[in-house]
């Protein structure tokens, strides 16, 4: 789903009684705030597919929509897109386990793991997700041992019915270099773009 250039953040928040009461907090890895949901994000007309299909994921996690790739220039609501899902999936479902992370602190907690002989629990800590979205993948490019991790990942929660969500500014054809195992991955997900 490519996002348009007019989706931006909103110019000022919503009263707190638009948001879910504090209790509804989804269980995630890093905390997904109120202010990043649906009801606020400012949808245009070349991201109106991108905000059915983020919405449409929160239905049905693992269904239809999964995995989905979000693509778009920068700064057109892709992260807020994401975050959304997270934020919508575990207010809904509690008992969810929704992990967010950028790729790049992927490969950061991937690399501390190898150093440190404990890929075991970084493994275990991702594979028990639910949910898992991961924002800029397109810092994965030219990252062999992270896309092999990814591949795994990807691989396991997708077998699992587990709902994955990838942000990019770029789309998965124009990742290089990707392995061909992810490439042959990104190419079968449902595409969702941004554009002006």
């Amino acid at each position: 789903i490519v996002l348009p250039a007019d989706v931006s953040e909103p110019a000022s928040p919503r009263s707190p009684s638009h948001h879910p009461p504090a209790t509804a907090q989804p269980r995630t890895e890093a905390p997904l705030q109120p202010r990043y949901t649906f009801d606020n994000f400012v949808s245009g007309e070349g991201s109106n597919l991108a905000y059915a299909a983020a919405k449409r994921a929160c239905e049905a996690p693992g269904g239809a929509y999964n995995p989905l790739f979000i693509h778009g220039g920068v700064g057109l609501g892709k992260t807020h897109l994401l975050k959304s899902i997270g934020y919508e999936i575990g207010r809904q479902r509690p008992s969810f386990s929704v992990h967010f992370v950028t790729s790049e602190d992927f490969t950061h907690e991937l690399v501390t793991a190898i150093r440190s002989g404990s890929t075991a629990p970084f493994r275990a800590r991702y594979l028990s997700a639910d949910v898992l979205l991961m924002d800029d993948v397109q810092f994965i490019a030219g990252r062999e041992a992270t896309q092999q991790e990814m591949f795994h990942t990807f691989d396991r929660l997708y077998g699992d019915g587990k709902q994955l969500v990838l942000t990019s500014d770029r789309s998965p054809q124009t990742i290089r270099p990707l392995s061909d195992r992810l490439t042959t991955r990104f190419d079968h997900l449902f595409l969702s773009s941004q554009s002006p």
